[in-house]
């Protein structure tokens, strides 16, 4: 009869806590890779998969400004089909976007979309569609997302990643800068979970305000 009430306490338990994991899910405060909010998210903060890009994207802490534009173009692309954008109307884009974050107007890269970049006219104050952009098939990054928390009104989205440098091998680095090579392999016999473990982590916060998740810090995990 003890063991009957005994394992009959532990079903309940069980039950229990599979609702409130449920409900946890639904209100957004256990994240999964699959959630819409993290793919959004992540969609925004990765304008482009092309190396040249995502270099603006990992540095050693925080962003560069060709990143920002690049963000801000992307989003506002998919609102507008146009070749030729005001200054103005790319900086909207780019506040909506990002918390109190600085930046200037240049020519910059966003290799998405079959689109090549944006050359920026100082004189007219425009960005004018770039084309015949050559893709950088040498170099490229492999990411994965690592943990996903949120905590009040912020989301943490930590993320690994390797740089690789495809010639007849293929040179695995723990960032761009080629300072750590963790191994040279051939095409074949590359496997990504081989050397996750080594790659650097970086750290994505966004922030809720007014209603919408805003990039607000990102930076290299110290391990």
């Amino acid at each position: 009869m003890r063991k009957r009430i005994f394992y009959g306490c532990i079903v309940v338990i069980i039950i229990i806590l599979n609702v409130y994991f449920v409900i946890l899910l639904k209100r957004g405060i256990i994240l999964t890779k699959e959630n819409p909010i993290i793919q959004e998210l992540y969609q925004k903060s990765h304008p482009s998969q092309e190396a040249s890009v995502l270099k603006e994207l990992y540095q050693e802490d925080g962003f560069t400004n060709k990143y920002i534009l690049a963000v801000g173009m992307k989003e506002y692309l998919k609102q507008n089909k146009k070749e030729t954008i005001s200054e103005e109307e790319i900086e909207q884009t780019i506040q909506s976007l990002f918390k109190d974050t600085s930046f200037s107007h240049e020519s910059f890269y966003l290799m998405a979309d079959n689109i090549c970049g944006f050359h920026y006219d100082k004189e007219k104050h425009v960005y004018e569609s770039l084309s015949n952009c050559e893709e950088n098939k040498k170099e490229s990054y492999e990411q994965e997302i690592t943990s996903l928390n949120k905590l009040g009104n912020k989301i943490f989205i930590r993320e690994k990643v390797l740089f690789l440098i495809k010639e007849e091998d293929i040179s695995i680095y723990a960032s761009s800068n080629k300072k750590e090579l963790l191994g040279k392999v051939k095409q074949e016999n590359y496997h990504k979970e081989d050397y996750m473990d080594k790659a650097i982590t970086y750290e994505f916060v966004f922030t809720l305000m007014n209603g919408n998740y805003v990039l607000t810090d990102l930076h290299r995990i110290k391990e």
